[in-house]
């Protein structure tokens, strides 16, 4: 139960003493003798603002104040009869209404700081009674709405309200369409039913994403094109460029002469390079457009890798570089496609060649029941560490402009990054500028459930 405090009382004989008393003094209640007050108008004291800041209780006598007693004035918490009140219940008295005006206080505050959040919010919020007619808009609302507090209090809200979200398109007064963002929620207000209602412009985003979405649907539509643009150039360029590499190779047979057997080398050489370009390029274009599915099978990891470097021997031998490979001393099969298995190791190691002029080539595999690693590892040329970030971007090669020291695309470790994911594996790389490169290429150990379902060769 709470104590009440001892008073302290000061005595005014007058309003204008009390006012000037305020002004110097904390006072926590003021104890007005009605007949010291200058008069009542509208309901409200004729005090002065000091004085109307504290609680006010007034004393008057209930039979000639008859009226008054009734009907306290605004910003009065309460009256004492002056004839009958005692010390006791003064204390009492002064005591309650200072805890009711303080409590009175909070609630004034409270409500004050929610006002400055609802009108300050980017948020419109509304509040319509049952008739659906507005009692309430902050700013907010009167901006996106471009309708005045003045027209729309009173008024329809000019929109059907969902339940309890949505969007709705409408018209403002300004005849421009807006996309409202919704939310509706049952409230009292003033102590009857009502709804408030809080929205928000989504015009401007419901554009920008069907601007996104026509312009992935353009996208995708140039994709498609590209797609099979490309698909078509695959005959349209591949065929004639065999049939020219194949006759300059019977040429190249046929001849005696060594000078024009030069001007056939040039010819294949100059071609393989051309075909091995647009087969890059196509099969990026299908990776891109996901057209390339991985068909897995067990498959012996070093069955592959010994299929890939017979393919590239003849191209080891002429740099004089010999290509060893270690295989696995446990089983090494794994669950991939084959094909694209042979596709990553044949631009590993024919990467590894190119790029390594003394030395030699070594492919080891290492095999666990967990993982199967195959480790690429020349004795080239390396790579700077500031070009590793871009190593397996498209169209990237540490080597640009006319000048660069080796030919090629651009596109060979980019595909291969990608067709490693596409069959389950990773690629990592380690390099050391002037010492050489280990390319890595890791996949899952498939355990075979029967030996003759295996793919060797």
């Amino acid at each position: 139960m709470a104590t009440r405090p001892s008073l302290s009382v000061s005595r005014a004989h007058g309003v204008s003493e009390a006012t000037s008393r305020a002004g110097e003094n904390a006072y926590d209640l003021l104890l007005l003798d009605i007949s010291l007050a200058t008069g009542i108008e509208d309901g409200f004291l004729s005090l002065s603002p000091s004085l109307l800041a504290l609680p006010i209780v007034i004393a008057l006598d209930p039979i000639l104040d008859r009226e008054l007693a009734r009907s306290l004035p605004e910003g009065v918490m309460d009256y004492i009869d002056r004839r009958a009140a005692d010390a006791h219940a003064l204390e009492r008295m002064f005591f309650y209404a200072s805890r009711r005006y303080a409590g009175l206080r909070s609630l004034q505050d409270a409500e004050g700081q929610l006002r400055s959040i609802v009108e300050g919010i980017s948020d419109g919020i509304t509040i319509v009674d049952q008739e659906q007619l507005v009692v309430f808009a902050n700013p907010a609302a009167e901006s996106i709405l471009h309708r005045p507090l003045s027209e729309m209090l009173g008024a329809p809200l000019g929109f059907r309200l969902p339940d309890p979200t949505g969007q709705v398109e409408i018209l403002s007064h300004r005849h421009e369409p807006l996309q409202l963002e919704i939310r509706v929620e049952p409230i009292t207000w003033e102590g009857r039913e009502a709804t408030l209602v809080v929205f928000r412009d989504v015009t401007a985003q419901m554009a920008l994403e069907d601007n996104l979405r026509r312009s992935k649907e353009e996208a995708l539509r140039v994709a498609k094109l590209k797609t099979a643009f490309l698909a078509n150039m695959s005959h349209e360029l591949r065929m004639p460029l065999a049939s020219i590499i194949g006759y300059a190779q019977l040429i190249q047979e046929g001849l005696g002469d060594h000078e024009f057997q030069e001007f056939a080398d040039s010819i294949i050489s100059g071609g393989n390079r051309l075909l091995e370009t647009i087969n890059s390029v196509l099969d990026l274009t299908r990776l891109d457009a996901d057209a390339i599915e991985a068909q897995s099978r067990l498959v012996e990891a070093s069955a592959v890798t010994r299929e890939a470097v017979g393919m590239l021997q003849a191209l080891a031998t002429r740099k004089g570089l010999d290509v060893i490979i270690e295989p696995a001393k446990a089983d090494d099969t794994v669950l991939a496609d084959p094909t694209i298995l042979r596709r990553i190791l044949n631009n590993l190691v024919g990467n590894a060649i190119k790029f390594t002029s003394t030395g030699s080539v070594r492919i080891e595999i290492e095999a666990d029941s967990q993982i199967v690693r195959l480790h690429v590892i020349d004795t080239g040329m390396g790579i700077d560490e500031e070009f590793m970030p871009q190593l397996f971007e498209e169209f990237t090669q540490e080597s640009s402009g006319f000048d660069r020291s080796h030919e090629g695309s651009g596109l060979g470790l980019a595909i291969t990054k990608r067709l490693c994911r596409l069959i389950g594996g990773r690629i990592d790389v380690e390099s050391e500028k002037g010492v050489g490169s280990t390319f890595t290429v890791t996949l899952p150990h498939a355990e075979p459930p029967d030996y003759e379902d295996i793919e060797t060769s």
